[in-house]
Parts: C-alpha cells; structure tokens; sequence
C-alpha cells in the first residue's frame, strides 16, 4: 500500500489547498498594533475605572450562585485551574505523580 500525501501537491510541488485556493483569507494587516486590540482597549477602560472589572466579577459571583453551569466552570477553573491532561505516553507513575491522584491506605484492624 502507498500512502498518499496529506497535503496533495501540484506538479511544481505548489500546494493545491489553503491561500492558493481562498486568497481572501490571507490578513494582509497582520497582528493589530499595540493598543487597537480588544484586549488593550479592555485594559484601558479596567485601568480607567476599577468599578469596571468588580462589577463583571460580581455578576460572574452572582451568575454562579444562581447556578450557571458556564459561570461555575469559569471560577472553578480561576480558583483551581484547568486540569491537567494526561498525556498517553507518560508512564501511570508520572500520571499520578502530575494528577496528585489519591490512593487510600488500607486501615490497619
């Protein structure tokens, strides 16, 4: 059996796929200067107004206690953070040591 290449190519080895085919998708302004992106705006209004970022987290608080299952996830995972992922080549040793995994010792009678 051949196999064949995941990324089909034309005779001068040109890929066939992605900006040969949509040129429309290439971002010809590229990465936004400091302080246009949303989150350099966001910054500005935080530092401007420090009502601003207590309110958000105050409705997050209140949208959690009320028991949106998003708004719970999102402070769990500020608090606790996000879980680790096991990777399926690490060894079940290196797991448990990463996951801090409980093993219950056997009560002694």
């Amino acid at each position: 059996m051949s196999e064949e290449p995941i990324v089909k190519q034309t005779e001068n080895n040109q890929p066939t796929g992605g900006f040969n085919v949509h040129p429309e998708n290439i971002n010809r302004n590229g990465r936004p200067k400091k302080g246009l992106a949303l989150t350099d705006i966001m910054r500005e209004m935080f530092q401007e107004n420090e009502a601003i970022p207590k309110a958000i987290v105050g409705k997050l608080l209140q949208m959690a206690a009320n028991g949106d299952i998003a708004a719970i996830r999102e402070v769990l995972d500020r608090i606790e953070g996000k879980p680790i992922q096991p990777n399926v080549e690490m060894g079940e040793d290196k797991m448990t040591e990463l996951l801090h995994i409980y093993k219950p010792e056997k009560l002694s009678q």
